[in-house]
């Protein structure tokens, strides 16, 4: 997962906005990143939404794969190559877009690297679990099965099976084996919002009154 951000800045001295951007263009590789996912699937029920707002929120496909494609982290090891690879070619876009955008600020923000950091390291920001779902189904290392998604039910092999969400998800990275629980997003928030992410490097202080989050 990555994003990138084009910030166009005004001349107008921190103090007069809390920021002092004319606008800010954040674009996604993914449905999860910007929306896409709500907008074009239907809303999903309790207990999505549970830890944010206490409301329901707004295809998952399981690619076979062997033992040994999995690295320490529980991830497929051709995937993130791939996500590499991809991420290369996306900073060489954006050098050269900003040659061509000489008035806006274009910004990479490794995101690949905080999550990757999350699902390995759990524990580092004090949770317990990486890639073991909070909400799904079938138990094991990701507690995560196709046929049942969060909150549903589904007769599996004639068993009846029902993913219920942890009584826990703080200590989760993941919440339902897509989204991360709102644990991992602060997370996330603080590694984006310190502003080490940022290729180039770019402080949000200069034009932001960046408050703790609580």
């Amino acid at each position: 997962m990555v994003c990138w951000m084009v910030l166009m800045a005004m001349s107008v001295a921190k103090a007069d906005a809390k920021c002092a951007f004319e606008a800010i263009f954040v674009f996604g590789d993914s449905n999860s990143d910007t929306g896409g996912f709500y907008a074009a699937f239907p809303s999903q029920p309790l207990p999505y939404g549970m830890t944010y707002f206490n409301k329901p929120t707004a295809f998952i496909v399981q690619f076979p794969h062997e033992s040994s494609d999995i690295d320490s982290s529980g991830c497929l090891g051709s995937y993130n190559n791939a996500v590499n690879e991809y991420n290369s070619m996306l900073k060489d876009a954006l050098a050269q877009a900003r040659q061509e955008l000489k008035d806006a600020n274009i910004i990479y923000v490794d995101t690949y690297s905080i999550l990757l950091d999350l699902f390995s390291n759990p524990t580092k920001h004090g949770m317990q679990h990486g890639t073991t779902a909070c909400c799904g189904y079938g138990g094991g290392s990701y507690n995560f099965n196709q046929q049942v998604f969060c909150g549903s039910g589904k007769s599996i092999k004639v068993q009846p099976g029902t993913a219920s969400a942890c009584s826990d998800p703080r200590n989760y990275v993941s919440w339902d084996g897509v989204h991360f629980t709102e644990a991992a997003s602060k997370m996330m928030a603080y590694g984006i919002l310190s502003g080490s992410n940022f290729d180039p490097g770019f402080s949000l202080n200069q034009y932001c009154d960046i408050q703790p989050i609580g």
